[in-house]
């Protein structure tokens, strides 16, 4: 499976939009028999709705990853200081001599 990127569907669809381009110009029954126009009309359209949702996607991501990075390193700053704390005020963390 590949990646999509909405760069890629960007691409596609010019890509089909040059294709309806030319089929406009070449307007003969035998090429409009052969290429059906209406699919590449809807397909357009349907990428181009993917393509806003998935970029969409793509900024809800990193704004959720953003958060979760700054929530991770609060908690672990926390904990590091700590875990500290408590190796130098407890035994509870400290191992034996010898082991």
């Amino acid at each position: 499976m590949h990646t999509v990127t909405p760069e890629k569907m960007e691409r596609l669809e010019n890509h089909l939009l040059d294709l309806l381009a030319d089929l406009k110009i070449h307007n003969d029954l035998h090429i409009h028999q052969a290429i059906n126009e209406f699919y590449y009309l809807q397909k357009t359209e349907e990428l181009r709705i993917l393509r806003k949702k998935l970029s969409e996607g793509i900024n809800d991501f990193e704004v959720m990853m953003e958060k979760i990075g700054k929530h991770y390193e609060e908690v672990f700053c926390k904990w590091r200081t700590d875990y500290a704390w408590m190796r130098n005020h407890t035994n509870l963390y400290r191992k034996p001599i010898g082991l």
